[in-house]
């Protein structure tokens, strides 16, 4: 019986919903070892919806995927191939392992899949979805006649990846590969650059350092992803994480709760059941290490990868205070609206400004603004180039909220049109600039734009001098004493929970600040620092923000223009 034309457009729009393939056509084995179908539990749904964002905005999937242990996610991925490949011919999936008893594992689940098949119908009388012949199944690879196929391989072989271009790619427990680098290196070149493509890498963590350590932390920075989409998943995500209260007598086990697992409790909002789970846990299977523990099954991101360094931020003060969003993104214009000059916000996805709150009216805000110095320590130590950004963070000096970021390689002068019309759209913030080295360049640029002079930070002074400001007071001189003491501010502000970040990237960076073996505080080979000096210098204008209201534009108008700073010299990149 053939479909009709609604039938056939309503099969199509069916087929194409994942969470309900899986659930109507495939089948994986329980527990209880019967064969059940497959509806997706909350790992794989957060997959799932991971998948979805990237397609929908028309971007080649590439998702790294961190995670506690065993919530499924190598099932939830190989669902998604299966559902992908076998059914549109000259598809070529690759799906990877850490060893061979995995790519067995691996391999069941694809197979599971072939052999139990239910062809789709979506409950449309006459609608039947089916599978292509089956012309191979051996030597862990499936092959269908529509020369589709999906190839099961461990990653010890380092040049594996070569073999073929794939469209789908599933690397599975990514961070005990060995060679992990040039596995990927290799890969990812015969993997399109096309929407149609899906490259999954997810793994639980294994310490800091590695291939996996560092894609986890590119993919957690906006301005070094390159595509990837950043996942994780936390034990306490997982609904079979957490058994009966010992005795039955909640009363008496939360009164058992030491100080740390009250707090972890209060952190994450867990039940009874899931803290006597985690303490089973610990003992059970982590030999009684919290730190085993919060590396196979890390509530949030940090636990996953213990560091061999001294991270010099309080990390638990730093979590607390860590409120992730989806920014906007795009640009402020400065435009002629009749006599009246003006700052607007232009929204583009990709732009370097992110913007978590719009500025209040008579909301006061302080920038502060670290100038790219220029510097490439991978470089210097035969690395990749990867010089530091000129970074602007954009706080409320009344709720100590992140309220915009901005972080780019710019020039100085550049980077000073950007703070000035950043401060300007935050009703002429209160900026603190940094002024070592290139800084004074920077300076210089905004005081030639005419930025108010009364709201830029400068050295203080003893009260009752009414002397003239100068060039040399403006900023903050960052050198070896007053350094200890910006990063000690930024400090002592997540200590008392006074401030709120809701950029990725920051906090990112707040993590991999660390004191090195000579007692040197710096970002970790590999990471930056430059948006954590940034937010250091926006905490010291915190403290020292006037209190008065922000100016009026007609007060602005007025102001005094201060010709003595401008440069003398026009910079070349203002033609």
């Amino acid at each position: 019986m053939s479909l009709t034309v609604q039938e056939s457009a309503q099969l199509i729009r069916a087929f194409a919903d994942h969470q309900q393939f899986a659930k109507e056509s495939l089948r994986i084995r329980a527990k209880s070892g019967a064969m059940v179908p497959f509806e997706l539990q909350p790992a794989q749904t957060k997959l799932n919806r991971a998948i979805l964002k990237q397609r929908n905005a028309g971007l080649p999937v590439r998702i790294c995927y961190l995670k506690a242990g065993q919530v499924m996610v190598s099932a939830g991925t190989a669902a998604q191939n299966f559902h992908a490949v076998p059914f549109m011919p000259g598809r070529h999936c690759l799906a990877l392992a850490d060893s061979a008893a995995h790519a067995d594992l691996v391999f069941n689940y694809y197979k599971g899949f072939q052999d139990n098949y239910q062809p789709f119908t979506a409950g449309i009388p006459g609608a039947r979805v089916s599978l292509p012949e089956l012309v191979n199944d051996r030597d862990e690879t499936l092959k269908w006649a529509n020369d589709s196929f999906i190839q099961i391989a461990t990653g010890r072989n380092v040049h594996v990846g070569r073999a073929h271009p794939w469209q789908f790619v599933q690397v599975s427990e990514f961070g005990f590969q060995e060679g992990g680098a040039t596995l990927m290196d290799g890969l990812m070149q015969r993997v399109p650059n096309s929407p149609e493509t899906m490259v999954i890498v997810e793994s639980t963590g294994f310490g800091e350092g590695g291939p996996f350590y560092e894609l986890c932390q590119r993919a957690q920075d906006p301005q070094r992803a390159g595509g990837w989409l950043f996942v994780f998943f936390g034990w306490q995500e997982h609904p079979e994480y957490q058994i009966p209260v010992p005795g039955g007598d909640s009363a008496a086990f939360q009164r058992d709760l030491d100080r740390g697992e009250r707090e972890v409790m209060q952190q994450y909002g867990l039940k009874l059941e899931q803290m006597a789970w985690r303490r089973w846990a610990i003992l059970n299977n982590c030999e009684g290490h919290v730190s085993t523990f919060q590396q196979e099954f890390p509530s949030n991101p940090r636990e996953c990868f213990q560091s061999s360094n001294r991270t010099y931020l309080d990390l638990g003060a730093l979590e607390r205070c860590v409120r992730v969003e989806e920014p906007i993104q795009g640009n402020l214009e400065i435009v002629q609206i009749g006599p009246e000059r003006r700052v607007q916000f232009q929204q583009r996805d990709g732009a370097t400004l992110a913007i978590y709150r719009q500025p209040k009216k008579g909301g006061r805000y302080v920038i502060g603004a670290d100038s790219a110095q220029g510097k490439d320590p991978e470089a210097k130590k035969g690395g990749r180039s990867d010089p530091d950004y000129a970074s602007a963070d954009v706080t409320d000096a009344d709720t100590g909220e992140q309220v915009a970021k901005y972080n780019e390689r710019v020039t100085e002068s550049h980077f000073g049109r950007i703070i000035y019309a950043l401060g300007w759209y935050y009703n002429w913030a209160y900026v603190v600039p940094e002024t070592v080295g290139a800084g004074r360049a920077f300076l210089q640029a905004l005081l030639a734009l005419d930025y108010p002079t009364d709201r830029i930070y400068r050295k203080q002074r003893a009260a009752g001098d009414m002397r003239p400001v100068t060039f040399n007071e403006l900023g903050f001189d960052t050198n070896t004493v007053t350094r200890p003491q910006l990063l000690s501010a930024l400090d002592v502000a997540l200590l008392e929970g006074s401030i709120t970040i809701h950029d990725a990237g920051t906090a990112m960076q707040c993590r991999t600040l660390v004191r090195d073996a000579d007692g040197h505080v710096a970002a970790k080979l590999g990471t930056h620092d430059d948006d954590v000096f940034s937010k250091a210098l926006g905490v010291i204008g915190l403290r020292f923000i006037p209190k008065d209201a922000p100016m009026s534009s007609q007060e602005f108008q007025k102001q005094w223009n201060p010709q003595s700073y401008k440069s003398k010299t026009r910079d070349a990149d203002d033609d």
